[in-house]
């Protein structure tokens, strides 16, 4: 089963039924079955795990982003597509067209 997270300009960010993730006092871990990998996020990357995984949309991230991180729009949609891009490098999460 893939789970959709967030459609975003014609594309869906999704994590498959291999992908675990788990909030935990050190953090959010993100575990890979299918690879026998995980991945601790903290701070920053602890959040918008989080704000995905509520399925906030994306307008309404990139504001608490800016609110909570005291970023500008730009350095708070920077800061998203970053991290998105370095998810999908890693396999935790796929972009696809819809």
């Amino acid at each position: 089963m893939i789970t959709s997270i967030l459609e975003l300009y014609g594309k869906t960010i999704k994590t498959n039924d291999l992908i675990w993730w788990v909030k935990d006092t050190a953090g959010v871990i993100v575990i890979d079955q299918s690879r026998n990998k995980y991945w601790i996020l903290v701070g920053k990357k602890e959040d918008l795990w989080q704000f995905l995984a509520m399925k906030i949309s994306y307008e309404n991230i990139i504001k608490i982003i800016e609110l909570s991180f005291n970023l500008s729009r730009k350095s708070a949609e920077g800061f998203f597509m970053k991290q998105i891009i370095t998810w999908q490098h890693e396999g935790i999460i796929q972009i696809s067209d819809h």
